[in-house]
């Protein structure tokens, strides 16, 4: 695989996009370290993993799965049959 320079954007080490990751994470970490409940661990992990999908160094649109996978359960157990 080639390393390529881009043109216009500036290029950034990889510890920029893990500090941006892990700050916007860390709110919904500590919420869920000091104050846990069943309920609020799904959303958290949905959140953590679209944090890592939006600022993650090098990402893929399969990344996106991590996501959905949650996410698509989190909504059938609310639904009501």
């Amino acid at each position: 695989m080639q390393v390529q320079a881009p043109d216009i954007l500036p290029e950034i080490s990889k510890s920029i996009p893990f500090m941006l990751t892990f700050m916007c994470m860390l709110p919904i970490l500590a919420d869920v370290w000091f104050k846990p409940h069943p309920k609020t661990f799904a959303p958290a992990l949905i959140f953590c993993m679209m944090c890592s999908f939006m600022l993650g160094y090098h990402v893929h649109e399969k990344v996106r799965l991590r996501s959905f996978t949650p996410r698509s359960s989190v909504c059938t157990a609310l639904t009501e049959i």
